[in-house]
């Protein structure tokens, strides 16, 4: 049986946080909630985490916020009629039987850990089972995609974090990390590599898209590739004037100024997405691709997608491309709970 599966929402930080935000009720304000995401087909959905870069000290602040938020996550999946969380593709397989959909856990920014071996461990015993290493700026221990690095990709105490990961069972995640950071984890991780929410840097040249080299490098290694919808990372014309209105607000503006200014900007049509799929599957094939949206944490997102119960227009968009039913089966999760497998056996 094929199961769909996306590799990255933000709902933890960005809705399940929000005082007036319920994961049982629909809503209006958010990508994502329960009624809404048995509409749009999925079986299961990664929710991240995100650790927001205030808390980069080494005062253990940014590990209370894990925890805080992973439980946070806990609390509203088990308090839900319909969902429950999952660790693994057994328990996923299970749920799946029960018409339950699978919430796996995520954390979103290394310097959760706060430098440290032994909490690592502890968010992994939390269900952690992935942590994207970096956001956009370097930790204490690897650089990041959208800032001048420090370490000239991971330091030595960061190949250690990647090693401490493979023991533990939590996958690294490449979206976010810088280039030099990338090949330094492939050159360490015994894991295939997973890249949960990037897109095509050929199509969009932005730092937190990849290379052809790197796509290729993902797929030869037998990774995945979770590809992104944010419109700045999958339209050539809308990053572009994501930099502008960046260059115009200046360095100090705060993120909700940044937000609401950039929710302005005229969207681009699905088929900019589609492009990446396409380019990305002529690259490297179908087989390592599947959907990292990152609702609940971009702005916008490309027409007509609103929100997660718009899943299906993607995939009738994909067929019309020219992907089979197999094709599409393996990108909507069939393609990562493969690899999934091959870790928890």
């Amino acid at each position: 049986m094929t199961l769909s599966i996306d590799l990255h929402m933000d709902t933890p930080t960005k809705g399940l946080s929000s005082p007036d935000f319920s994961f049982s009720r629909r809503n209006a304000t958010h990508h994502v909630d329960l009624p809404r995401l048995q509409e749009s087909g999925l079986d299961a959905a990664f929710f991240a985490s995100w650790i927001e870069p205030h808390y980069q000290e080494l005062d253990g602040s940014g590990f209370r916020r894990a925890v805080h938020l992973l439980q946070l996550t806990r609390d509203a999946v088990e308090g839900a009629e319909g969902a429950r969380i999952v660790t693994s593709s057994a328990q996923l397989r299970e749920a799946s039987r029960e018409d339950e959909i699978g919430i796996f856990l995520a954390v979103e920014g290394g310097h959760a850990i706060q430098s440290s071996l032994e909490r690592l461990a502890d968010l992994a015993d939390l269900g952690m089972r992935y942590m994207t290493l970096t956001w956009n700026h370097p930790n204490a221990w690897a650089d990041a995609c959208c800032a001048p690095g420090v370490h000239g990709g991971l330091n030595s105490f960061g190949r250690e974090v990647i090693q401490a990961m493979d023991r533990l069972g939590v996958f690294p995640d490449l979206s976010h990390a810088a280039d030099e950071t990338f090949w330094d984890v492939l050159d360490t991780s015994q894991a295939p590599p997973l890249v949960t929410h990037s897109c095509a840097r050929a199509l969009v040249d932005h730092p937190r898209n990849l290379t052809d080299e790197m796509a290729r490098a993902v797929a030869e290694k037998g990774g995945i590739l979770g590809i992104n919808f944010f419109p700045a990372f999958v339209d050539p014309d809308f990053c572009a004037a994501t930099r502008a209105l960046e260059a115009r607000l200046g360095p100090d503006a705060d993120w909700p100024t940044r937000r609401q200014a950039m929710g302005t900007l005229p969207v681009p049509s699905i088929e900019r997405l589609v492009d990446h799929f396409h380019h990305l599957a002529q690259l490297a094939g179908p087989e390592f691709l599947a959907l990292g949206s990152d609702f609940d944490g971009v702005v916008s997102l490309p027409e007509p997608i609103r929100d997660v119960a718009d899943l299906p227009l993607l995939r009738e968009r994909l067929r019309d491309r020219g992907f089979s039913n197999d094709e599409l089966d393996g990108i909507f999760g069939g393609n990562f709970l493969r690899m999934l497998e091959g870790v928890d056996q």
